[in-house]
């Protein structure tokens, strides 16, 4: 006589496509590391001399052998920052490293390059010429280029940042030239 208080199992029968939870929850699991894994790959591109985007004032200060500059008249600078003195293709000049008050980070790379003290016309003309193209073979073909008797102005928008050089000519002569490296993100509109 079969027991009253034993009923039969029924085997659990599923589809091909039904697949346990502790399965799911691993494959979601895997894929929030690979999307925590790309955003740091992402903030972690190389820009000028090595910096990254996001790096914090010390690992930036190491990376360009950099001394902490006394502001002038003792005062605090009003953001966190550090300059250095550089020297481009012959041009002198001075690169600013800006910081987000927030995160700390590196959030900009401001580069003053004053080619009034080079000898010659030539030596400025062929100096300029020489950061356009070393612009071009790190980061390609420019996005955009403006260019006129007063002003020129080249972009490029390598992966997720933005490089623009500018120039304020005067008869076909560089009397100063900027170079800014940004983060695609903190572009609004390009």
């Amino acid at each position: 006589m079969p027991n009253p208080f034993k009923k039969p199992c029924q085997k659990a029968t599923r589809t091909r496509w039904q697949v346990p939870r502790r399965a799911v929850m691993a494959r979601i699991l895997i894929a929030l590391a690979i999307a925590l894994c790309m955003t740091s790959l992402a903030t972690a591109q190389t820009t000028w001399r090595g910096l990254r985007f996001g790096m914090t004032e010390a690992e930036a200060r190491i990376a360009l052998n950099a001394v902490r500059q006394p502001s002038k008249g003792g005062d605090k600078p009003k953001e966190p920052g550090v300059s250095v003195i550089v020297q481009i293709e012959t041009i002198p000049g001075i690169a600013i490293l800006s910081f987000d008050a927030k995160t700390k980070g590196l959030c900009r790379i401001f580069i003053q390059l004053d080619p009034k003290d080079l000898s010659s016309d030539i030596d400025k003309r062929v100096s300029e010429s020489a950061i356009i193209t070393s612009l071009e073979n790190k980061y390609g073909e420019p996005f955009r280029t403006v260019d006129n008797p007063l002003t020129r102005r080249i972009t490029w928008r390598p992966k997720d940042q933005v490089i623009v050089y500018d120039a304020i000519m005067l008869d076909g002569l560089p009397l100063l030239i900027t170079i800014s490296y940004e983060p695609l993100s903190a572009i609004k509109d390009l």
